[in-house]
């Protein structure tokens, strides 16, 4: 569109409801999300010549129809033509039988997703179609800057019926000519929301949306930046007698219909989010003044609507405080892109500002003759147009035989028609408890789901048989296959798997002669070196467990770690020798004994201490061989760990992550390079590290990842990055995938394994922690301890032999897992929130701080 520097004639300003929709139409020509059709049917006998003459009667008398849009000295108005006649042929479709509806949609949608040129017009294309002697309908395509759904259903449709039957009749329209027009309405509405009252009421809103939760809905797909807001559309129907007990429901607390129907979407983005502060939003009439009722053009504003559930809040409370949040945004009420400007919310990339749903209930037509109706875009239509405005967009109209018709337009390139599908079946069946039943509680709502269980037992199915027992005896399996391959490499010195074997070996007699039995702990304090890889491996050989302490941390912490660990023997470095131990030696046995709590056979023996707290306000744990097998065997099988392949061990993760930085390299016959503590603190230096040693696996957490990434660290075709999930972003993921072959994705806890989850990032969907591990399960239950079935949100709980004993041994166990055989096996929570995802991955939700954080 070309910007004209003159003032043109009879040219005005927009409303503030028509700006924001005008520069996007500008800046995204060729998007449809303004496109829209609506459908008005004649049924019974038709008079075409009257009817011609009763639509162009109304084109003349609304002027919004007639409108046109220019720019002027950098500022949109809105240009009056001259009323044209539309000759509104018709399209006769009656000799196609059953493929009239088909044919009617193709034609239709051609004529709708054609974009609209703003400056030129028309912005409104009739088509009259004629599928059967007593049946006809007006398809109106038309951009949404000239209409809306309330000026239509209230104005529009019982003024063309009464033209028509006087047309009809032979007599004169029956109508006074409109007292005002649109563009006095966008004149009194860009003065008003300059002017006091509605400043005051912007402070409202500034304090409502302040720190609102953005809800996270279970998306299939990432969000693009810009959104290309292509759209689809799920069909959904409310059955006549549910809607008349919801209508009674409403009239039990002093509510409407639509406050019923958005307390139930309000439920069922609670439960999939997980957000008990839902946000969304509907339309709002900004017509404020008696006079501009009966104006045709664009005023709706969506109103935004913030509402807080509780399980133990009873549906028809929720319906009270819903009542109690729109009569409060409209008593409130300025246009929507006003709060924006005013409040500037945080906003995620691609998405839309403080809400992502919308929820319209159409006014109830008021037309007297039953043969007059008016629809809303046509799902099939939808389809091919192929547009919307938000993630999801909830669509009703009440039809006079009292069925409550729906449509669910949905981004296409964010969600499956499958996904949106089973939030609107969710929807549905929660109107229909609540029909039965309004007192039913919120957290009943989300009972146990049959979907749910199943999909346990599927992706549950983890159950894996390794062919060794211990992380020794799988070490040891190396060592003879292969004794001269390199095993470990800390810089200076290398060790074979034969000589890592042997030295292991070595450190075991020792330790056995020093009085270490089955069942008590070694703390092992020293640099990434050989020796300490030796030393922990030779600890396990004797049936104990390790504790790694990193030897940067200060002594007295060190001390009440070792303390914490009940640790029998004190294995220092040299350096830490005297301080640790109180001598040259570097070992201290501190009362070992053969009989510790815990000890048994070796699979289930205790091998590895993590995650202690030196002031003791929280236990540890110690995490089993068996526990360590399932993760070493499970992980490297999935990331095709090898003989081949070089794995880079950075001191962060070394010390907290032993089982993934050591065992399972080892394990797999792979070749392990410590980094140097100098080494880790430098991205650069790291970076030329893992090109010098051609390094094919690298653990790191997010933050080291940010750094790698940030020093120009340069791709790695044959390289498996992996990565903890909390604190991954997408872009980091992203540019992490941008620098290696596969970016794998873990999660898990200091009750667990390192990681009990993982899977490869997929960069065209949002990030997930993949699925559980060998002989790992995982759960996402709802407040009650129901499965939840995929999409919807719950805590996580982990369960299986991934999980730890409690530290000290003997402590106990985590609580039983829910859902196990016999009621067999631990789980432990995780803190979290999930949800499953449709093809079986988990995707963590993030809590009400992280957000807002985002």
């Amino acid at each position: 569109m070309t910007e004209e520097t003159g003032p043109l004639p009879e040219a005005a300003p927009i409303s503030v409801a028509q700006e924001a929709m005008f520069y996007q139409s500008l800046l995204a020509p060729t998007l449809a999300s303004y496109n829209e059709t609506i459908s008005i049917r004649k049924e019974g006998d038709f008079d075409l010549d009257a009817f011609r003459a009763a639509f162009n009667e109304i084109v003349r008398r609304h002027a919004a129809w007639r409108t046109t849009f220019e720019v002027v000295s950098g500022r949109p108005v809105q240009v009056v033509n001259d009323a044209v006649e539309f000759d509104l042929p018709v399209l006769d479709l009656t000799s196609l039988g059953q493929e009239a509806e088909a044919h009617a949609v193709r034609v239709v949608s051609d004529v709708s997703r054609v974009p609209y040129d703003l400056r030129r017009g028309p912005l409104l294309r009739p088509r009259l179609i004629k599928f059967a002697c007593d049946h006809h309908r007006l398809y109106l395509a038309m951009h949404h800057l000239i209409f809306d759904g309330v000026s239509v259903y209230r104005v529009v449709l019982p003024e063309l019926a009464a033209i028509y039957e006087a047309f009809r009749a032979g007599r004169p329209s029956p109508l006074a000519e409109p007292s005002t027009s649109y563009v006095e309405y966008a004149r009194w509405e860009q003065e008003w929301v300059l002017g006091q009252r509605a400043c005051k009421r912007l402070e409202f809103w500034h304090s409502h949306l302040e720190s609102a939760p953005l809800v996270s809905l279970p998306l299939d797909r990432r969000r693009r930046d810009p959104a290309r807001l292509r759209g689809a559309i799920v069909s959904l129907e409310v059955e006549a007698d549910v809607a008349t007990k919801l209508h009674l429901l409403a009239q039990g607390v002093g509510a409407t219909l639509f406050q019923v129907l958005a307390a139930a979407w309000a439920v069922v983005l609670r439960f999939h989010s997980g957000v008990d502060d839902v946000v969304f939003s509907t339309a709002a009439d900004l017509r404020q003044r008696p006079e501009f009722e009966s104006v045709v053009g664009c005023s709706l504003t969506p109103l935004v609507l913030r509402v807080g559930l509780g399980d133990e809040q009873t549906f028809a409370e929720l319906v009270v405080r819903t009542r109690n949040e729109v009569l409060d945004g409209l008593e409130h009420l300025v246009p929507f892109e006003r709060i924006v400007r005013e409040c500037n919310p945080p906003t995620p990339a691609g998405a839309n500002p403080v809400y992502q749903t919308m929820v319209v209930l159409e006014p109830p037509m008021v037309v007297p003759d039953p043969s007059w109706s008016i629809h809303q875009m046509e799902p099939e239509i939808g389809d091919r147009v192929g547009a919307t405005k938000l993630d999801l967009e909830l669509g009703l109209d009440e039809r006079p035989d009292g069925v409550i018709d729906g449509r669910l337009v949905y981004d296409s390139d964010l969600f499956d028609h499958e996904t949106v599908e089973r939030i609107a079946n969710r929807w549905s069946a929660v109107l229909r408890r609540v029909a039965q039943d309004p007192t039913v509680t919120i957290g009943s709502l989300f009972g146990a789901d049959e979907e749910g269980v199943a999909a346990l037992a599927d992706w549950n199915a983890t159950t894996t048989s390794f062919p060794f027992v211990t992380v020794t005896e799988m070490i040891a399996a190396q060592a003879r296959l292969r004794p001269n391959a390199p095993a470990v490499f800390d810089g200076e010195h290398g060790l074979t798997y034969g000589e890592l074997e042997a030295r292991a070996a070595t450190t075991a007699q020792r330790l056995r002669t020093a009085g270490l039995g089955r069942g008590d702990v070694v703390a092992l304090c020293a640099n990434p070196s050989v020796e300490l890889v030796a030393s922990a491996l030779g600890v396990l050989q004797t049936g104990a467990a390790y504790l790694l302490l990193d030897p940067g941390l200060p002594v007295d912490c060190l001390e009440n770690l070792i303390d914490e660990a009940g640790a029998a023997i004190v294995y220092a470095a040299p350096a830490l020798a005297s301080l640790l131990t109180g001598t040259a030696s570097p070992i201290r046995a501190k009362g070992v004994g053969t009989d510790a709590p815990g000890a048994g056979e070796d699979g289930a023996a205790p091998c590895c201490i993590q995650f202690l707290d030196p002031s003791g306000a929280q236990p540890g744990y110690a995490l089993s061989n068996r526990a360590i097998v399932a993760l070493c065997s499970g992980l490297a099988a999935d990331v095709g760990l090898g003989p081949a392949d070089t794995a880079l061990v950075l001191s962060e993760t070394l010390y907290r992550a032993s089982a993934i930085e050591l065992w399972m390299p080892l394990s797999a016959g792979a070749r392990i390079v410590l980094a140097p503590p100098s080494a880790a603190e430098d991205g650069r230096t790291l970076s030329r590290l893992v090109a010098a040693e051609h390094v094919s696996f690298l653990h790191a957490f997010p933050a080291r990842w940010r750094e790698l990434v940030d020093s120009g660290m340069r791709p790695a075709r044959g390289l498996c990055a992996l990565s903890g999930a909390v604190g991954l972003s997408e872009d980091l993921a992203d540019a992490i995938c941008d620098r290696s072959r596969v970016l794998v994705v873990g999660f898990g806890g200091p009750e667990t394994t390192m990681y009990a989850t993982w899977g490869t990032v997929d960069r065209t969907a949002p990030l997930t922690i993949g699925r559980p591990g060998a002989n790992t399960r995982a759960y996402v239950l709802d407040e009650f301890g129901n499965a939840l079935p995929p999409g919807a949100v719950g805590r996580l709980l982990i369960g299986g032999e991934c999980v730890a004993t409690v530290h000290p041994l003997g402590a106990g166990p985590a609580g039983p897992a829910p859902f196990e055989p016999g009621g067999g096996g631990r789980a432990v929570a995780t803190g979290r929130q999930a949800r499953w995802r449709r093809d079986g991955n988990l995707e963590l939700v993030p809590v009400r701080a992280e957000l807002q954080d985002r």
